[in-house]
């Protein structure tokens, strides 16, 4: 419930008078039940041709039972509206933090979109990127299959140079081996 301090006392105070000067008000206002209830009380007054004396006694008697029934029944209205008025204050603050909560899942989800929006942009570009990269791998790859190709027809060719060095005639397989290996580094290329 609301704060309890002085300006908030005053305030209902004065909500509390205005309700039930309100209520009290159409309680005894022209054509409510209590002046149907006076006029009806001075019509069998006049029928019936009762003393003034007796009139008094009684209409003072009946009027203030009937005003203490509506002051007090005004005044439990007045507590009753002023009360009802604080529930439903609760529940407005109860709707309003129920909508503020929503709105900030809504907000949080619109965000959520967003990134995933994202994520899926960043995705797309990775995938995009690892696409582009196989022919430069696949490229990478050739040459260095290449260069093994150039080192293994060197490793043959200067096996060949010692044995010629070295006045030893070359095996013919070793002169084929040689030229099968420089016939595919260049078949590759």
């Amino acid at each position: 419930m609301a704060e309890i301090n002085e300006v908030n006392i005053r305030k209902r105070k004065t909500l509390y008078s205005e309700i039930y000067e309100k209520v009290l008000g159409d309680t005894m206002a022209e054509f409510s039940p209590y002046q149907k209830s006076v006029d009806l009380l001075d019509d069998f007054f006049v029928k019936f041709k009762i003393p003034e004396n007796l009139k008094c006694q009684t209409i003072s008697g009946i009027l203030t039972a009937m005003c203490q029934t509506a002051v007090t029944s005004s005044q439990q209205t007045a507590v009753n509206i002023l009360l009802e008025s604080d529930k439903l204050d609760l529940e407005a603050q109860k709707l309003q933090k129920e909508i503020d909560l929503l709105a900030n899942q809504i907000e949080l989800a619109k965000a959520e979109a967003d990134l995933t929006k994202e994520r899926i942009k960043l995705v797309k570009a990775q995938t995009e990127a690892e696409l582009a990269k196989k022919p430069l791998i696949e490229r990478e790859m050739a040459v260095y299959d290449d260069n093994l190709r150039v080192k293994e027809a060197e490793i043959l060719k200067d096996l060949a140079s010692g044995y010629l060095i070295g006045g030893v005639e070359v095996p013919s397989g070793l002169h084929q081996a040689v030229m099968n290996k420089i016939d595919l580094i260049s078949n590759q290329s």
